[in-house]
C-alpha cells in the first residue's frame, strides 16, 4: 500500500498559504453554522410571534367584554343599594340577571380562563431572549398586567355571591341591609378599578399587535351572559349596541377567534 505523506513546506509563503487556507476554511464553516442557527432562531422567533399575538387576543376579549359591562354593573349595584336603603323589614328581590350559562342571579361577572400558556413556553425554550429588546418588553409588560386583572377578577367571582342572599323574599334588619349596602360599595369600587384595569390591558395589548376590534365586540355581544343580562335589566347606555347571543354562549365562548392582526 503506497502511504502519501505530506509533502514538507518549501519556505514561508507556502506555509501561510496552508495556514491562510485552513483559517478561512474555519471561518466559514463557523459563519455557515452562525447562520443556520440565525435562520433556526429566527424562525422560532416568527412562530412564536403569531403565538403571542393570538394569546393576547385571548385576553383582549376579556378585558373588552369587563370594560363593555362596567357601566351597566355600576348602575346593578346602584339599584341594589338604594332598594336596600329604602326600608326595613321585608325585602322583595329585584329582577334577576339572567344568563343561559349562570341562570337566575342577582348579580354576576364574567368569568373567563385567561391563557399564559404561549408566554411561559417562549420563556422556557429560550426563545424570548432572542425577540428583540424593545417587543419582548411590549409583551412583558402586556402579560404582566393582564395576569394581575385575570386575578383580580377571579376573586371577584367569588366575593359577589355573598349578595345572592337578595335574590329571596326575606327579612332584612337594618343591620343587615347596612351589612349588604357596605358590599356592595365595595363591589363598586371593585368594578371602577376592574374598568381601569382592562382599559390599561387593551392598551398593553394594541401595543403589541393590532387588534380587529370589530370582531372583538362581535365575539363579545354573542357570547356575553353579562351583556345580554344588562340589555334586558335595560342598564345598557343608551348608545350601547344590542347583544346578538347565540343559543349556547358557553359552547360558542369555547372557541376563542384570532382577533389579531398579524
Amino acid at each position: 500500500m503506497d502511504i502519501h505523506k505530506p509533502k514538507p513546506w518549501h519556505g514561508l509563503r507556502e506555509f501561510l498559504k496552508e495556514y491562510l487556507i485552513i483559517f478561512v476554511g474555519v471561518l466559514t464553516a463557523l459563519a455557515a453554522e452562525q447562520a443556520v442557527e440565525a435562520l433556526h432562531w429566527m424562525e422560532r422567533v416568527d412562530g412564536a410571534d403569531s403565538r403571542l399575538k393570538r394569546e393576547l387576543g385571548g385576553a383582549y376579549l376579556i378585558a373588552l367584554e369587563r370594560s363593555m359591562i362596567a357601566p351597566c354593573l355600576d348602575h346593578r349595584l346602584t339599584a341594589l343599594k338604594t332598594a336596600l336603603l329604602s326600608g326595613e323589614g321585608k325585602w322583595t328581590p329585584l329582577p334577576p340577571m339572567h344568563g343561559r350559562s349562570q341562570g337566575y342571579k342577582v348579580f354576576f361577572v364574567p368569568n373567563r380562563i385567561y391563557e399564559d400558556q404561549a408566554w411561559k413556553s417562549v420563556e422556557a425554550d429560550g426563545t424570548a431572549a432572542h425577540i428583540p429588546p424593545s417587543e419582548n418588553a411590549l409583551y412583558a409588560r402586556a402579560y404582566s398586567v393582564a395576569g394581575v386583572f385575570a386575578g383580580y377578577a377571579a376573586n371577584e367571582v367569588v366575593d359577589v355571591a355573598t349578595l345572592n342572599l337578595l335574590a329571596n323574599v326575606t327579612r332584612l334588619p337594618l343591620s343587615q341591609r347596612l351589612d349588604l349596602v357596605s358590599k356592595i360599595e365595595q363591589e363598586q369600587v371593585r368594578n371602577t378599578i376592574a374598568d381601569f384595569q382592562s382599559k390599561q390591558v387593551m392598551a398593553r395589548i394594541k401595543a403589541t399587535t393590532r387588534i380587529d376590534d370589530a370582531r372583538a365586540q362581535e365575539w363579545v355581544l354573542t357570547v356575553s351572559n353579562a351583556y345580554n343580562a344588562c340589555s334586558e335589566l335595560r342598564l345598557l347606555d343608551a348608545n350601547a349596541p344590542a347583544p346578538r347571543l347565540v343559543a349556547d354562549p358557553a359552547a360558542a365562548a369555547s372557541t376563542v377567534p384570532d382577533v389579531s392582526l398579524h
